[in-house]
């Protein structure tokens, strides 16, 4: 049997692989046939709770084996998934189950006391917990699921990077067809490890199950997301999904050649320093850089195995049943089978597309004459100073090429004279000094005299703890009151 020639029902790919370890963490290891035993369990225990198929439900867990066998239950239940970031306040995690309607929250153990005197619906992951260990035959659930289904699926809200985050709704078809096409490109077969390395509020750890499902790969579920070169080797990892934090912070704890096992680390979230792709080309990572957004379901373009170093300072090329234009402004625009149902809101679905069905990224881009895409950055960052046209991106990029250092945000402040000026929040190497004044020649060799911030400041780390990517606006707004004070 081939995915080819076959309907795609998640019965038919467990019986295939039902041998093949299919979640791995440190407490045990399902097969295939242990996985879909307990998410069936879990799918009953579920129709004790008063949900109709596509209710929607929320999860507040850190990424967790009973998480994940949790939301592969609800989908057989056709339950539409929302899981939030558990480091939001309990009163935005409310507001964001009010905006999508969700009546139950399904909390993990860490969470849960300060939340149940703030929710009624409230239950704890950790009921629906099935050993495995009980003789009893159980019964399959209603027709088998269905892969590739026009159903909804999932809501995951948006990083808000650049405003309020916004709820995306998925079907289940979106995901097969996102995991389908980066199969195509990344080589993922029966018995290969995907590290959960990005939580499951991340359209990107949402991708991770579905890859590695049709490949029948196993899941790896490491107890945190710091260790990454521990959990790699203790686990015999060959695959995992990385932002640019977690790329340096992982080539920091190895100075030779990768794990044995590693077949592909695959790089995505914002743009990647290129003094990063340089050190990960050199220390032999299978790097693969890529453009995705939550409303395409992960990935868009991703550059092919073997890529060049200088193909790996782009966003890659098109991968299978995505299409993407750019509009004569220059704007990038996609549609295809993984683009998003809508945006949620007060029970509400708005498609997002125009006329022609193309989604409006808003982000600025061009592609080369032999298909790959280079992303200039969000239409929406750009500003006017002096009357001249800042993409603060631009800026950032060549901050990147500064040796040492590993993140730069580039926003606007209000100036008197000029309208607006340009300032510069930079993360560097632990064992590296910046010097203002070298740092500001090396600048002017690149960029005209116009784009040069007039202020650096170090990346406070407290906008780290809310998720994966840093909101602009909200930088913005700190640098504004720090350009006051002084």
């Amino acid at each position: 049997m081939t995915l080819e020639t076959t309907t795609y029902t998640l019965e038919k790919l467990v019986q295939q692989y039902r041998q093949y370890p299919a979640i791995i963490s440190t407490d045990l290891q399902l097969t295939y046939e242990d996985f879909y035993q307990r998410i069936t369990r879990i799918s009953e225990l579920l129709k004790e709770i008063p949900l109709r198929e596509n209710d929607t439900i929320t999860l507040v867990s850190d990424n967790s084996l009973t998480m994940v066998l949790f939301m592969w239950a609800a989908w057989l239940r056709k339950l539409v998934v929302t899981p939030l970031n558990p480091s939001f306040p309990p009163t935005q995690l409310i507001a964001m189950m009010k905006n999508i309607n969700s009546r139950q929250m399904f909390v993990g153990k860490n969470y849960l006391p300060q939340l149940r005197e703030h929710v009624t619906g409230i239950y704890a992951l950790k009921d629906f917990l099935y050993s495995g260990n009980d003789s009893h035959e159980f019964p399959a659930t209603q027709e088998e699921l269905a892969l590739d289904a026009p159903h909804p699926a999932t809501i995951i809200y948006t990083s808000g990077s650049t405003g309020s985050p916004r709820a995306a709704l998925h079907s289940l078809r979106n995901h097969f067809y996102s995991a389908l096409g980066s199969n195509q490109n990344i080589q993922l077969h029966p018995g290969d490890r995907w590290l959960l390395s990005l939580p499951l509020y991340h359209v990107g750890g949402i991708a991770v199950l579905f890859r590695t499902l049709l490949a029948g790969a196993a899941v790896v579920i490491p107890p945190d997301r710091k260790q990454l070169y521990h959990w790699m080797t203790k686990f015999n990892v060959t695959h995992l999904s990385l932002v640019s934090t977690q790329l340096y912070r992982l080539m920091n704890d190895f100075n030779q050649a990768p794990p044995a096992t590693l077949k592909a680390v695959l790089l995505g979230g914002s743009a990647i320093p290129a003094s990063l792709i340089r050190e990960g080309v050199d220390k032999a990572l299978p790097l693969f850089t890529s453009y995705g957004s939550t409303e395409m379901s992960s990935q868009i373009c991703t550059t092919p195995p073997g890529a060049s170093p200088e193909k790996l300072m782009t966003s890659g090329r098109l991968l299978p049943y995505r299409e993407l234009k750019i509009s004569q402004n220059g704007e990038i625009l996609v549609r295809g089978k993984t683009l998003f149902l809508g945006y949620v809101k007060n029970r509400n679905i708005d498609p997002a597309r125009d006329e022609d069905g193309w989604f409006h990224t808003g982000d600025l881009g061009e592609m080369t004459e032999d298909g790959y895409l280079i992303v200039h950055g969000r239409k929406d960052n750009m500003f006017i100073s002096g009357g001249e046209n800042i993409q603060p991106e631009e800026i950032e990029r060549v901050l990147l090429q500064w040796d040492g250092v590993t993140e730069a945000m580039v926003v606007p402040v209000r100036d008197v004279e000029f309208g607006f000026r340009p300032v510069a929040f930079i993360a560097v190497r632990e064992d590296v000094v910046i010097d203002d004044t070298e740092l500001r020649l090396f600048l002017e060799s690149h960029l005209p005299r116009f784009k040069i911030p007039i202020r650096f400041f170090d990346f406070p780390e407290t906008f780290r703890n809310k998720g994966l990517k840093i909101s602009r606006k909200q930088l913005q707004s700190y640098a504004q009151e720090i350009v006051k004070q002084k």
